[in-house]
């Protein structure tokens, strides 16, 4: 039993108009308290092992890392595992083949190292997310490179059947677009297994991302625990190797378990209560206490369409709650996870001339502002007038500052006159 895990929030990237619902108390993910809290509480609901998203190796401006080591250790603490989940869904991390291999060599050579990480088999366990941003060609030399004995083992995600073998399994981070869960675990389950590879099923209690900017956004109602026990139920039945649940705390997409301020610790509760129906029986009751009956679903083709490309950069914008009810498909964006960045040096503030107030104007789309021709009629653009007004205010100082220095120069000569009719003599006397 897995569960996916972020460690990259802050208390200002969720709450009320950011997202659909928010922890209790919003925290900082390299909080060391926090995670030591969130590992405790992973652990008491039964969960074996947390998929952590990770950029990367590099330190600065990727809490991914530094909270890892942390999470690692906590894990070690309370008797459970943790294990990375290799995030390609930003253009900022992973630019390169290169870089790919390097960070894998590291995760391997590294955090696969430490007594906590999770193995399956005895085999360290490499998720993947959004894989699909390199070709088939280029994962086969990142493979050849880091683990071509398959020492390891790497999770593709979607609806990616070509990946494997080059990976050596697979999973769908969401099912929420689905109108058969039951079915399409099942079909994918089987997919999976008929190229040999290792099936980790999905469980979830919802999803919504209408907060977000990513492509499709819609909701999958949680149905106060209903979806969550249906998911968990066809995800047992997809006879997987491993289960994940989607998730611990992606607040974004809604799809979190995380005590929160709509549904307290309900789903917490839940997932301990679902986690012990599936550990002392290997099944679990639907929702109705039967699943429904399988309904025919396409086929996986032999090219499978990966996940779609992200966002541009990758990166989060300011959230959108308005909803919009386009049927999913299975082929979602990635999760949009928001990234540490510097901040910028502030640039120190010119000490302003004397302008005249500017009264912004609004120029239509296509429409030339009549300033630009004329320099005088009304409703100018912006920036002509204030060209203007700078060049007038130049206009000026150079004017104030000729006539200042033409005064200036004209009591300097008074001055020098003075001078030398003190100092020299008369004629007459220069002639005795």
């Amino acid at each position: 039993m897995l569960v996916y895990y972020y460690a990259w929030w802050a208390p200002d990237t969720v709450g009320p108009g950011k997202s659909p619902d928010w922890p209790i108390t919003p925290y900082h993910s390299w909080d060391p308290a926090v995670i030591q809290q969130h590992v405790s509480q992973i652990a008491s609901a039964g969960i074996d092992g947390m998929v952590v998203a990770w950029y990367g190796p590099q330190e600065e401006y990727n809490q991914t890392e530094t909270n890892f080591r942390m999470i690692l250790d906590q894990a070690s603490a309370n008797g459970i595992y943790a294990l990375l989940s290799v995030d390609l869904g930003n253009s900022a991390w992973f630019t390169s083949v290169q870089e790919v291999i390097d960070g894998l060599n590291y995760a391997l050579s590294v955090h696969a190292n430490h007594p906590a990480y999770f193995r399956y088999n005895g085999r360290p366990v490499l998720f993947f997310w959004y894989q699909g941003r390199y070709s088939l060609d280029d994962w086969a030399y990142i493979r050849q490179q880091v683990d071509p004995e398959h020492n390891s083992i790497w999770i593709a995600e979607g609806a990616a059947p070509d990946a494997l073998p080059i990976f050596d399994g697979l999973h769908m981070y969401t099912i929420s677009w689905s109108s058969n869960v039951y079915a399409t675990l099942s079909q994918w389950g089987t997919t999976t297994h008929s190229r040999g590879g290792i099936w980790v099923a999905t469980a979830m209690p919802g999803w919504d991302n209408t907060y977000t900017q990513q492509s499709e956004r819609y909701i999958r109602e949680r149905g106060d625990g209903a979806f969550y026990r249906e998911t968990f139920a066809a995800a047992a039945a997809s006879a997987p190797e491993m289960i994940v649940i989607t998730s611990w705390n992606e607040w974004w997409e809604g799809t979190h378990i995380e005590p929160s301020y709509n549904y307290g610790d309900f789903y917490l509760n839940l997932t301990r209560q679902l986690i012990s129906e599936y550990k002392s029986s290997g099944a679990v009751a639907g929702g109705s206490g039967a699943p429904p009956p399988v309904q025919p679903t396409a086929a996986p083709t032999t090219s499978g369409p990966d996940t779609e490309p992200p966002p541009a950069g990758g990166e989060s914008t300011q959230p959108d709650a308005t909803p919009i009810t386009e049927e999913p498909t299975a082929t979602l964006p990635p999760t949009e996870t928001p990234i540490p960045t510097p901040t910028p040096t502030p640039t120190p503030t010119p000490i302003p001339l004397n302008l005249p107030t500017l009264q912004p104007t609004v120029e239509q789309a296509g429409e030339s502002s009549p300033d630009a021709e004329t320099g005088a009629e009304e409703g100018g653009g912006i920036s002509y007038r204030l060209e203007a007004a700078l060049a007038n205010s130049l206009e000026r100082t150079i004017l104030i500052a000729g006539a200042l220095s033409g005064l200036g120069g004209i009591l300097l000569l008074g001055f020098a006159v003075l001078v030398l009719r003190r100092r020299v003599p008369p004629p007459d006397d220069r002639e005795a």
